[in-house]
């Protein structure tokens, strides 16, 4: 048989060594820079969810905010923004512990539990939000609007000051000038881009969900990893 080279038996043992140092320094290394980086992933959807969620529950802009039978929607972004900004927290903890004993590794597990339940929560939430703005928006053309929520919705989104009679005390019709086929597509475009806002912040809840199980996963397997 033929006996292998020395400087190829020196090439194979630099080889294993540089996969065992891959294994040892280079997965710690990336998995916390992607435990830093949660924060700045969660940013987005928690400003946006907050700021969907003051603007549709207060905002005069807001059709929705008139029907407060339809206020939900806005309370739902709100509670989405809360548990997204919860989260984003948790991953700042979660980045800044450092495993030197047992104790740490179990507050740490902790926490990446936490981080779990938030999300799933909240996933949860916001197809709840797609799913209603969907059907709410369907609903509209088969449940009339009452001609004082007609006038108050048109009164509401006219921009070119067309309306009359808008805010009188004599019980009179207001903003004669807009039909209820017109304000109905309004709220349907509103509810069309709560659904459309929703479906994109439900991909970052799923893609920060993931993150939790990949890191529970490397938690457990800590001490393995690191002997």
């Amino acid at each position: 048989s033929t006996v292998p080279h020395p400087s190829a038996l020196v090439l194979d043992q630099l080889v294993l060594a540089l996969k065992v140092l891959e294994g040892i320094i280079t997965k710690p290394v990336v998995q916390s820079s992607r435990e830093s980086n949660v924060p700045a992933f969660l940013t987005l959807p928690t400003i946006g969810s907050l700021s969907i969620g003051f603007t549709f529950l207060y905002g005069q802009s807001s059709v929705l905010s008139v029907q407060t039978e339809n206020n939900w929607v806005g309370r739902l972004f709100l509670t989405s923004g809360g548990l997204f900004l919860g989260a984003a927290l948790l991953g700042w903890f979660i980045s800044a512990v450092s495993i030197l004993n047992s104790r740490d590794k179990q507050n740490k597990l902790i926490g990446v539990w936490v981080f779990i339940v938030m999300m799933a929560a909240n996933i949860a939430l916001i197809a709840s939000i797609f799913i209603g703005s969907i059907l709410l928006s369907t609903s509209l053309v088969d449940v009339p609007l009452s001609d004082k929520e007609r006038g108050r919705v048109a009164c509401l989104i006219d921009g070119s000051q067309s309306c009359t009679l808008c805010d009188n005390n004599m019980d009179l019709r207001e903003c004669p000038e807009w039909e209820e086929e017109e304000v109905v597509r309004v709220l349907q475009t509103q509810l069309k881009q709560s659904a459309t806002v929703a479906a994109i912040f439900w991909i970052y809840g799923v893609g920060a969900l993931r993150f939790g199980f990949a890191l529970r996963k490397h938690l457990n397997r800590y001490e393995i990893d690191y002997v």
